[in-house]
């Protein structure tokens, strides 16, 4: 229903500038409705809808973070229940971008909360790698460190990145676990009291943090 309400609302958009504004919003809430539903082509043309001259690279990495967004929206939730598809999402965030770091913080904190040591190392190590804050990487490293304290690879990943922000910024900055960064403009997730009938989503329509963990546990 949730995905017919908003064709529908693309069908009467306005032509003016805002309803060229909202038919966009729409699409964008679209992809996700989409991705969720394991509609990958649909959530293709849709962004194909919003960047019509994005090449196909660009639109692999739209994808990817529609993905990423996606699986922190339900994280908590799919844990308990469902974690093969955070591992499905996961899995294709990586190979869609396996060049962005945000596709990398998903895959690091899926491997924390599955205490994955091997798989934790790797994600901080790769984000790092294709340009994710280093202070969003330490602070995936003390979520593994959390679930995995005697992990003495992570602590010495934990200390070396430490030392090396307190040197970069001061102390203070070293130690703060600050917020991911925000997802691109272009993320949009399900409006308030909808509901995904393929995974029960509810959102409250607010973006999620897409460079490192569900925007509800601020920088975990």
């Amino acid at each position: 229903r949730a995905v017919a309400a908003a064709e529908t609302a693309l069908m009467h958009a306005p032509r003016s500038q805002e309803g060229r504004m909202l038919a966009d919003q729409v699409r964008r809430r679209l992809v996700i409705y989409q991705l969720a539903a394991d509609h990958e082509a649909l959530a293709a043309q849709y962004i194909g809808d919003l960047h019509p001259n994005a090449t196909k690279p660009e639109q692999a990495v739209l994808m990817a973070d529609y993905y990423v967004q996606l699986a922190y929206s339900v994280f908590e939730q799919l844990l308990n229940r469902d974690v093969d598809r955070l591992r499905v999402w996961r899995d294709r965030a990586l190979a869609l971008a396996p060049e962005a770091a945000p596709s990398w913080f998903l895959a690091g904190d899926v491997a924390v909360h599955l205490h994955d040591e091997d798989a934790t190392v790797a994600a901080a190590k790769q984000a790092a790698k294709f340009g994710g804050d280093a202070r969003n990487v330490l602070a995936l490293l003390d979520r593994g460190l959390a679930a995995m304290p005697a992990s003495e690879r992570l602590q010495t990943m934990h200390a070396a990145l430490a030392s090396q922000i307190e040197k970069a910024t001061g102390p203070a900055d070293a130690s703060a676990g600050v917020a991911p960064a925000a997802p691109p403009p272009a993320a949009v997730l399900p409006p308030a009291g909808s509901t995904s009938s393929a995974l029960g989503i509810s959102t409250n329509g607010a973006p999620v943090s897409t460079n490192g963990a569900p925007a509800s546990t601020n920088g975990r």
